[in-house]
């Protein structure tokens, strides 16, 4: 093993410090560890540990996030959660030690399959899905769900969940892609309940009056006594310390042999009303949203492991179905060839010093996940916003894609004035339409640069995502 990068916590500030206080700029430093053969997680503390696997996991580059997580033990008792959320663990006596030759061989193994992934250094992963399936190829098994408080829908997927944040639907709307396009197998474990509002698994289940909706209830047995056939609630049987039957005046000395009980009865305190079955409400603990539970999502809760085409995608990416659209629309050029015809632009006008042309980066955050909101309407979507591209360009400009949502126009003949009108024009079209489907206003990110001898494709392009999706 050529080297590990240790993470620490603040109370041993070594090689990269952790402070809780200012979490946004030194983790921008785990770039530096491209080359190490995994990640070291030294803390006393679990929350300081979480948050450093899920730093590394938010990074973009597969060479970052996919890389081997060793969880140093300081103690026996830590979560169980935490414990599988990290890839390997060793303690700090073994620290001292030559490593286990079994952790040695688990951090080879995986990244064994993490460098088989093509431009795994250099290009970023922006699609959660080819994320996820990425990981499952990298750790090459079965990802079992585990009951977790922490998660809402109540079940968390250990590596997976750091992906998507705080978005718990993401996760499922994710699998649930995966699922339907064979990516991944599945092996059923349970079944949970959850709000169909947000996807909070927990559920408050509450008996409730069939005629004023109240929860303000008295159950009380039914007795049927056998001698006279007379049934009415426990209640009316006692006296003092016995049980006498109200209608013939016998004692019942013994369940079974005098007397039964049964069903219950119920009685409302808030409408006077009695009655045998009461109608059963579900309450979201987090949004507060009533309903019956067969108005709640009932959501089976499925292990997952790669199909072959999973790892086929996960090996030579996932086909974007908006670059897929733009392709047909736009003959959208492959970034190689795009990068030959900038070449071609920026040695014509330096030698000819007659025009000048412009070189926009539009991207559009979250473009690629648009499919967990919209569903069967992404494509009808996705050829809008296609048709709106071919609308504002020219058939003299090319267009490339960087990942699913980057995209790279070369303007030629324009200066960087018209080009700023025409990057206007598509972030207000691409605005309104998304804003019209989606009903939030997307988050878009744009750059002109001038097409001249200082142009240097691949460290802006690199400069551009790191800038825009560091976290």
């Amino acid at each position: 093993m050529n080297q590990a990068l240790l993470i620490t916590g603040p109370q041993n500030p070594l090689r990269l410090p952790f402070d809780e206080r200012d979490s946004g700029t030194d983790w921008r430093g785990l770039d530096v560890g491209v080359d190490a053969d995994c990640f070291l997680i030294d803390t006393l503390d679990p929350g300081v540990a979480r948050h450093a696997l899920n730093q590394v996991r938010s990074k973009l580059l597969p060479s970052i996030y996919l890389k081997p997580l060793v969880l140093i033990r300081h103690q026996d008792d830590l979560p169980e959660e935490l414990i599988s959320q990290a890839d390997l663990q060793i303690t700090p006596r073994q620290m001292q030690e030559p490593w286990p030759s079994e952790l040695l061989d688990g951090i080879e193994a995986i990244n064994r399959r993490v460098n088989r992934l093509q431009e795994q250094r250099l290009k970023a992963d922006t699609n959660p899905a080819l994320r996820v399936i990425r990981y499952l190829y990298s750790r090459n098994r079965e990802v079992e769900p585990r009951p977790s408080i922490r998660s809402r829908g109540g079940y968390a997927y250990p590596g997976l969940g750091s992906f998507f944040g705080d978005s718990d639907q993401s996760l499922w709307q994710t699998l649930e892609f995966l699922r339907d396009q064979h990516l991944v197998q599945t092996r059923f474990i349970t079944r949970t309940h959850q709000c169909t509002s947000c996807g909070c698994a927990f559920l408050n289940f509450k008996e409730t009056c069939p005629h004023c909706q109240s929860e303000s209830l008295h159950v009380d047995n039914l007795v049927h006594h056998f001698r006279c056939g007379y049934t009415a609630e426990l209640e009316d049987f006692k006296q003092a310390d016995r049980l006498v039957c109200p209608k013939c005046d016998h004692t019942l000395r013994q369940i079974g042999v005098d007397y039964d009980k049964p069903s219950v009865m119920y009685h409302c305190l808030s409408c006077d009303h009695r009655f045998q079955e009461p109608e059963i409400a579900t309450t979201c603990y987090d949004c507060q949203r009533t309903a019956p539970p067969e108005y709640q999502t009932h959501r089976d809760i499925e292990a997952y492991k790669l199909s072959m085409l999973g790892e086929s995608a996960a090996l030579f990416g996932l086909d974007s179905l908006f670059a897929s659209i733009l392709e047909r629309r736009l003959q959208l050029l492959p970034l190689d060839l795009f990068e030959r015809f900038v070449a071609v632009e920026k040695a014509r006008i330096t030698r000819y010093k007659k025009s000048i042309s412009s070189l926009l980066l539009f991207d559009v955050k979250g473009l690629e996940a648009i499919y967990l909101t919209l569903g069967e309407r992404t494509s009808e979507v996705y050829e809008e916003l296609a048709n709106l591209f071919f609308a504002m360009l020219r058939t003299s400009d090319l267009v490339s894609s960087r990942n699913e949502s980057l995209f790279l126009m070369l303007l030629t003949e324009t200066s960087q004035e018209d080009a700023r009108i025409v990057e206007q024009r598509l972030h207000q079209g691409v605005s309104e339409l998304l804003e019209a489907s989606l009903g939030t206003r997307p988050e878009i990110l744009s750059r002109i640069h001038a097409v001249d001898p200082s142009l240097d494709l691949t460290p802006l392009l690199e400069g551009f995502l790191n800038e825009h999706h560091a976290d």
